[in-house]
């Protein structure tokens, strides 16, 4: 089955669109090809069957921005690069609405992160450190509130499942799973989220791998080694 996409850009100064599809769960690369994209309109046809990330990338100015593909959805994607506006799935009206929740802390973060690099380039780590402790960790952290209020008022969204899939892991992740309905077993979200878990198993596997193998190789005093 593919997926159609329809893309219809305000910027206007766009000559083709370079399109990365990314493996389900992680930001590796699978393939990529070129669409024209005159005027910032653009048609392409997908044909993953389970939810990847799409990554757009505009010719010439290289500007980009990501969504996430729903299988079978009638994908429209308009707004700007830099703030896509998505349809055609509960999905991604979900996607927005949780967005517009967090404009006022994002705004608030970008602030605080502006201010931070303004006073470690005057000299100032105390103050800087100071602000990143006290003030833009507490952003994050309600950032982080809004997600789980998301969750908890939307149980049967599958956007709730991505979610829980993105903004925690392990135990803490099962525990916003568990929140959902089904724990999300039937949302068409559970592929990626597999996709993820099972990326993250990989990935401690191989570092506890290499931190064994550091261990069984370093020298040690009997071995004859100086300092």
């Amino acid at each position: 089955a593919q997926t159609n996409v329809t893309v219809n850009l305000k910027e206007k100064a766009i000559d083709s669109l370079i399109v990365t599809v990314s493996e389900e769960g992680s930001a590796r690369e699978i393939r990529k090809f070129t669409v024209a994209a005159k005027g910032g309109k653009a048609k392409f046809q997908l044909d993953e069957t389970t939810p990847h990330a799409i990554y757009l990338e505009a010719v010439p100015s290289k500007e980009w921005n990501s969504f996430m593909l729903i299988p079978g959805a009638k994908i429209k994607v308009g707004g700007t690069l830099d703030d896509l506006k998505v349809s055609g799935h509960d999905f991604y009206k979900d996607e927005a609405a949780y967005n517009a929740s967090l404009k006022d802390l994002k705004a608030k973060s970008q602030d605080f992160d502006k201010r931070i690099r303004e006073l470690q380039e005057k000299g100032d780590s105390k103050a800087a450190e100071k602000m990143f402790r006290e003030e833009l960790l507490a952003t994050y952290q309600q950032m982080q509130d809004k997600a789980e209020e998301f969750i908890t008022t939307h149980p049967g969204s599958d956007y709730s499942v991505y979610l829980t899939t993105v903004r925690w892991q392990g135990e803490d992740r099962q525990k916003q799973l568990a929140k959902l309905v089904d724990a999300g077993e039937n949302s068409i979200m559970k592929s990626f989220t597999d996709a993820v878990i099972a990326n993250e198993k990989k990935q401690q596997e191989e570092a506890d791998r290499r931190k064994n193998c550091l261990l069984y190789t370093s020298p040690s005093p009997r071995d004859g080694a100086t300092s």
